[in-house]
């Protein structure tokens, strides 16, 4: 059984499955399904690397998925 079974892939958000190709990043950790990652060409977990921690199930669950950002909120527009 493979240590990532049932854990999701922050690219696709899909869980792994016993057969899946995984690969991960060899700065912190994160596991990605190798195609997920070949496509992004890069690890999107930026929070790990900026903090120095590296990837386990408990952080995994803290980490926002895909690389979407929360963008500022707007000021709405008065009606004239």
């Amino acid at each position: 059984m493979s240590r990532y079974t049932g854990e999701k892939c922050l690219i696709c958000s899909q869980d792994f499955k016993e057969d899946d190709d995984v690969v991960v990043c060899p700065e912190c950790g994160t596991p990605y399904h190798k195609d997920c990652y070949k496509e992004k060409g890069n690890c999107i977990n930026l929070t790990l690397h900026e903090s120095g921690k590296s990837w386990n199930k408990e952080i995994l669950n803290e980490v926002p998925t895909g690389s979407a950002r929360r963008l500022p909120k707007q000021k709405k527009k008065k009606k004239n």
